[in-house]
């Protein structure tokens, strides 16, 4: 479904614009801040809590932010090396 949707003009536009204005402005939405955790059992009947695996599902677009401005942020260190000297 992503893959339909990154290939409408109009959604590619959309999420361009909103990124671009989070880096502008500094600021994410709340809403996008909120990840949801859901607990998927490592056996077929978990008795106890440590049967359980936590798994965070977080918004596409917040996901998507994070990847840009990891790679933003890492081409920049890269590009300065601020971080690690060879």
């Amino acid at each position: 479904m992503v893959n339909i949707l990154i290939d409408n003009p109009d959604y590619l536009d959309a999420i361009t614009n909103f990124c671009n204005m989070s880096f502008r402005l500094g600021k994410i939405p709340a809403n996008l801040k909120v990840t949801r955790v859901n607990h998927i059992p490592k056996v077929d009947f978990p008795s106890e809590n440590k049967q359980l695996r936590p798994i965070g599902i977080s918004r596409f677009l917040m996901t998507l932010l994070e990847k840009v401005y990891a790679k933003k942020v890492s081409d920049y260190v890269d590009k300065q090396g601020r971080f690690w000297s060879q």
